[in-house]
């Protein structure tokens, strides 16, 4: 099914055709042609010939609409008709999954003053994966999400007023719904940015040699439920090495008591990790050591 998308270009608004359909090795894709654009004084659609030409229809009064070209009242009725055409499909797909999920119910019990906002931009990230400034043009275009305005003012806006509180909360609903008894991957990533206002962004090893400071920002992720568990951030200069014992110490205040067993990477190896590790009842861990690693101090025995 085809549906007429927005999607704001500079100062302008350009139209296009979006038409929904099924890869067999990538999923559910999407093919959009460009068909004109918003008249800036106006407001309104101006169409290319082209597609305009396309337009062709099965009953009477469309094949009217169409022959009567120069009859304006009848134009415009059939851009007000094309206009209100919405997606569906990829609303309804996400709803249906967040709520089977519990990821809805997470989500409102920790941001009830503003869970419809966040979940609609949650779900314009996975459909879309583009700047967050359009997300008001994807949310006009899609049914579902009614009275909500995402503007790029609102979503900043948004962001910034989500407490470690709220956070906090989210995180405990969301680790009662998909705990698990099997190994917790964790791992650390580097994300560089221009920005000279995000707290912690310094300058430090950077994996993927951009000269550039950055975040870092680490994960846990379920082995079994292939779900992320919980997620924290470091300042951009601080090593994988020097950050495991505040992130165990973070999930579990957060989480709760429990039994877990953690799977990392060598780049967390360190003698006083391991004893950190080891002295910790409620742990129990998976860590490669290399070869030409001599950490002499370790504690076979508690």
């Amino acid at each position: 099914m085809s549906s007429i998308t927005k999607q704001r270009v500079g100062k302008y608004i350009y139209l296009y055709e979006s038409t929904s359909f099924w890869d067999k090795e990538k999923g559910p894709r999407n093919k959009k042609i460009s068909i004109g654009r918003i008249d800036p004084e106006t407001g309104e659609p101006v169409y290319k010939p082209e597609y305009l030409a396309r337009q062709t229809y099965q009953t009477t009064q469309s094949q009217q609409c169409v022959d009567a070209g120069n009859d304006d009242s009848l134009r415009r009725e059939l851009m007000e008709a094309l206009d209100s055409i919405k997606d569906y499909g990829v609303s309804y797909f996400l709803l249906t999954l967040a709520t089977k999920l519990g990821l809805l119910n997470a989500i409102k019990q920790s941001l009830s003053r503003c869970w419809k906002e966040a979940f609609a931009l949650v779900c314009y990230l996975i459909a879309c994966d583009k700047a967050v400034m359009y997300c008001d043009d994807w949310i006009s275009c899609n049914d579902g999400f009614d009275a909500i305005n995402l503007s790029s003012q609102r979503v900043s806006e948004l962001l910034m007023s989500v407490t470690c509180q709220e956070r906090r909360i989210f995180y405990q609903f969301w680790h009662k719904l998909i705990r698990e008894q099997e190994y917790i991957a964790l791992d650390i990533t580097s994300v560089s940015s221009y920005s000279k206002q995000i707290t912690g962004c310094e300058w430090g090893y950077n994996r993927d040699n951009e000269d550039l400071p950055q975040v870092n920002i680490c994960m846990l992720f379920g082995e079994t439920s292939k779900l992320p568990v919980f997620q924290t951030m470091y300042s951009g200069s601080l090593k994988d090495v020097s950050t495991l014992n505040a992130t165990i110490a973070e999930f579990t205040s957060v989480v709760g008591e429990g039994e877990y067993r953690f799977v990392m990477d060598k780049g967390f190896f360190s003698a006083k990790n391991v004893n950190m590790l080891l002295r910790r009842l409620d742990c129990k861990f998976l860590m490669p050591v290399s070869f030409t690693i001599m950490a002499p101090g370790i504690q076979t025995s508690v």
